[in-house]
């Protein structure tokens, strides 16, 4: 499973359930957590020698995002989870069936550019069997209302994914600035109840490149395009480059150290890699492990800002 895939779930799975089967204040997570329910600054996670094996792991997350754009303005809302009798997360396996090749910017960012074949080619690893986790919930503020909600369904957990520009409840709760949300679970045969605190960090602002709709961006003399985004108070960021090109789509996902709101893209890449015109998403993501039993969890809160681009790749 890839992000495209997780983007294809929320799109086309909606699901209705009822607020009054609801039951809050279930199981305390780790206390060796940070009280905040972040991720420790240097991103490990405490070791803790009395855990068992775990039984089942569970990886939900609540991805805010929103376009940086002039013409096609959107932004959407999405709930989702996955559970797995074995260790298997969505959101670093590669987007592709062929190894990401292995690149460094010229200032020191690593990047892995995958291609991902729409026909010939071997396919990318299929997730195990899902098991169910329970009914999940998040929200920000006054949890008795603006909810979002998801349940198992027919082998899968259904996606909560709301759409600013449709007709869905937009939770007056979300803004884009910083917030602490909520999660919890009605528990299940596999995972214990749980109800957990942690941030969601403001939404970054793409600062470079310019809007490229009209006019097809050029590198900088030195051959680089300039990438740079406002500090937030993320556990990491990711810079994710989609360009499509019919058959064939291409992937650069790219790891800013901490600290870092800016990164030089070379050019030649583009040209080997795309056709120009593709998708820049810049990702603040704040992640927090918590234990339910003999269950084990990664709750992610995520935060994407969008930009259309149109690169020029041919004279």
């Amino acid at each position: 499973m890839s992000w495209s895939k997780i983007f294809i779930t929320l799109i086309l799975s909606l699901w209705v359930v009822g607020c009054s089967a609801r039951s809050f204040g279930g199981t305390p997570l780790d206390a060796a957590r940070p009280p905040d329910g972040s991720v420790p600054p240097d991103g490990s996670v405490p070791p803790d020698a009395d855990i068992p094996l775990y039984d089942s792991y569970g990886y939900v997350s609540l991805v805010h995002t929103q376009q940086q754009e002039y013409r096609y303005p959107h932004e959407s809302l999405m709930l989702a989870a996955w559970f797995y009798a074995e260790p298997w997360d969505a959101f670093r396996q590669p987007s592709g069936s062929e190894q990401p090749v292995l690149v460094q910017t010229p200032d020191g960012v690593p990047c892995e550019i995958t291609l991902i074949s729409g026909m010939d080619g071997p396919m990318p690893p299929q997730p195990p069997p899902e098991l169910d986790g329970g009914d999940i919930w998040a929200w920000s503020g006054d949890f008795e209302a603006d909810l979002l909600e998801i349940a198992f369904n027919s082998g899968a957990y259904d996606a909560d994914y709301r759409s600013r520009s449709g007709t869905d409840i937009w939770p007056a709760w979300m803004s884009t600035g910083p917030l602490q949300v909520q999660f919890e679970s009605s528990g299940s045969a596999y995972v214990t109840s749980f109800h957990t605190f942690m941030n969601l960090s403001e939404m970054p602002e793409i600062l470079s490149p310019p809007p490229s709709l009209d006019e097809p961006l050029t590198p900088d003399p030195d051959g680089t395009h300039r990438i740079a985004w406002t500090a937030v108070q993320a556990d990491a960021m990711e810079i994710n480059l989609h360009f499509n090109m019919d058959w064939d789509d291409s992937q650069f996902r790219c790891y800013p150290p901490a600290g870092r709101t800016e990164m030089r893209l070379p050019h030649e890449w583009l040209e080997q890699y795309s056709w120009g015109y593709g998708e820049l998403n810049v990702y603040a993501v704040n992640e927090h492990i918590a234990h339910a039993g003999r269950g084990e969890m990664l709750l992610r809160a995520i935060r994407i800002r969008q930009l259309q681009l149109n690169i020029l790749v041919w004279e």
